[in-house]
């Protein structure tokens, strides 16, 4: 893939439209309605690439690489003459062509006809690549990409192409008879391989039908058709794994602790023996309860490792189940920012596959809504991180735990031995004695009981928009945090004060330590309107200046009756004259 490639893709899809294009629009059109706009009322960039992370997630099961919104800045080094190279992995193609298509429009970010245009250039170069694979596979099978080949042939070409789709291209041969034996050996080999291969024979069906023959351009319509619909057959078997782990969930809705899941190796042909760190990288682990580490359902089914690599330019991935419930939200809501009731009142009434509706929501969920909606003048963004973590403790086993950007890191099982230098498997020894370390006990229902384990899902307040640039901070931190003009406002304070007691003391009848007061909380007053004190140190100001006010009263009081007898009021009564 080469710059020139992808420039001449988006000017086909500008100059071309039709009822493509449209069709895109109309699959994105709720969605980007939904999204907050900048002042040109456009789409922001990385709001852009969280929308088509989602919808190509939602679509095809394409997990496209370099598009989720953590990934937007990078880019490969540039050649002397300042092309890009065609990498083996192309995360640079995604963020080129974003920008790209930006440059067209002024950099201003992008209205719903050019998301759909990238989205549908980003699916015409999927279609490229799969066309330069098939043409190899013709190849090796000594086939012109000209000819039309008979039904028999052309199925061989294309079991040829499904061999190679499931190895992630990772497949050579020297020569057609080569190919012919492993082609042998991988039927036998693949697990599950009599599955995926009947799906296959119906989805080719489906395009050729009787057909007695058929041309590149057919047998091409067919691949295309495995690429973008493998993930019905890989929800089957993503269905399989969330059964699995459901069915060892612990008190902790939506998780499974860390020993029950090595156990559960002994009685499933699902492999769980990923290190607690890798899991961690994945942001599938949750460790909030250092003593009793639990998988997070979600996040694990839809991690990397569970991943298809079945192109250079995406992988297919697990379908995010919590797509449905929030495609309902956006429809529901529209582009207008809902408020904690409206979002209460439409969540309580929508059932996902193991939550039922109409229900009512806990007083802690809604209680959670209120402060989000605390953060940002009483209404609540659907795209921030926030409002994730809240339908994650609404949806716990559909929805996945949204980490602070950062903390995670989601690589393949390859990536991760390359950069950490160690495996991403357990041994059977650590595996073990994490087992024989677990305290819990299994109930009479076969689930564990683990006596006072903990059964609330971690809450963070750290609340994460992708169209602010920086992170809004947590109620709780900004009411606890004194910044620097809080801290000089405290200190003119009470400088004014201690000058108020000075005037005070030295004033020597009642009414001009009155008159100080009142220009002191006078001087109070102005400081407010013009500025220099905030609202809590004006009214602590205040309040200082009445209580000095009150003891000085009662002061004053005090020193009367120890006055000579023949003083009836202390004011009045000079010292030569009073009797001490």
């Amino acid at each position: 893939m080469k710059e020139e490639d992808i420039k001449e893709a988006v000017r086909f899809e500008f100059a071309s439209g039709g009822e493509r294009l449209e069709h895109f629009e109309q699959e994105l059109s709720n969605m980007f309605t939904s999204l907050p706009k900048n002042a040109d009322g456009r789409v922001g960039h990385q709001l852009v690439r969280y929308a088509l992370h989602r919808y190509f997630l939602h679509r095809h099961g394409w997990f496209i690489r370099g598009l989720e919104p953590g990934n937007a800045s990078w880019t490969p080094m540039r050649r002397p003459d300042g092309s890009l190279p065609p990498a083996f992995v192309k995360e640079w193609v995604p963020t080129f062509l974003q920008n790209d298509i930006e440059r067209r429009g002024g950099d201003h970010g992008m209205d719903l006809h050019d998301m759909a245009t990238m989205a549908a250039t980003l699916e015409d170069l999927v279609h490229k690549e799969v066309g330069m694979r098939l043409k190899m596979v013709y190849d090796v099978h000594l086939k012109p990409v000209d000819d039309i080949l008979p039904r028999q042939q052309a199925d061989e070409v294309l079991s040829t192409y499904l061999m190679t789709f499931l190895l992630a291209n990772n497949l050579t041969a020297k020569s057609r008879e080569q190919l012919m034996l492993k082609r042998q050996l991988f039927a036998k080999k693949y697990k599950g391989y009599d599955a995926v291969h009947e799906w296959f024979v119906g989805t080719t069906a489906e395009r050729l039908g009787n057909a007695s023959q058929a041309d590149f351009k057919l047998v091409s319509e067919v691949v295309h058709d495995v690429g973008e619909k493998f993930h019905t057959f890989n929800d089957i078997e993503c269905d399989d794994l969330r059964t699995t782990l459901t069915s060892m969930e612990s008190r902790k809705q939506g998780r499974v602790r860390l020993s029950a899941f090595y156990n559960m190796t002994r009685f499933t042909h699902w492999r769980f023996t990923e290190k607690a760190e890798y899991l961690k990288t994945l942001g599938a682990l949750d460790d909030s309860d250092p003593r009793n580490p639990s998988v997070i359902i979600a996040n694990y089914v839809m991690a990397r490792p569970n991943c298809l690599e079945a192109s250079n330019l995406y992988a297919i991935c697990c379908r995010n189940m919590c797509e449905d419930m929030m495609g309902h939200l956006e429809k529901e809501i529209g582009d207008q920012l809902p408020t904690p009731a409206r979002i209460g009142e439409l969540v309580a009434a929508l059932p996902s596959e193991t939550v039922k509706a109409p229900r009512e929501l806990s007083p802690t969920l809604l209680e959670r809504l209120d402060q989000i909606a605390l953060h940002h003048g009483g209404e609540v963004p659907l795209h921030g991180r926030l409002f994730a973590q809240w339908m994650h403790h609404a949806y716990p086993r559909e929805c996945p735990f949204p980490h602070e950007a950062g903390t995670i890191n989601p690589q393949t099982a390859d990536e991760w031995m390359k950069e950490s230098g160690s495996t991403t498997q357990e041994s059977e020894e650590q595996m073990h004695q994490r087992i024989e370390n677990d305290v819990c006990a299994l109930n009479w229902e076969g689930n564990p009981d683990c006596g006072q384990e903990e059964t609330e899902i971690p809450w963070s307040p750290v609340e994460e928009l992708l169209s602010a640039p920086k992170q809004v901070q947590p109620q709780q931190q900004v009411n606890s945090q004194i910044d620097f003009v809080t801290v000089m406002s405290g200190v003119f304070a009470l400088v004014s004060l201690t000058a108020a007691a000075v005037l005070a003391k030295q004033a020597k009848l009642l009414q001009g330590k009155r008159l100080s007061l009142v220009l002191v909380c006078g001087l109070f007053a102005f400081s407010y309107l013009v500025g220099l004190l905030q609202g809590s140190a004006f009214v602590l100001a205040l309040g200082a200046c009445c209580a000095f006010y009150l003891a000085s009263l009662l002061s004053q009081r005090s020193r009367g009756k120890s006055l000579g007898k023949g003083c009836m009021h202390a004011d009045a009564c000079l010292p030569a004259h009073c009797k001490v």
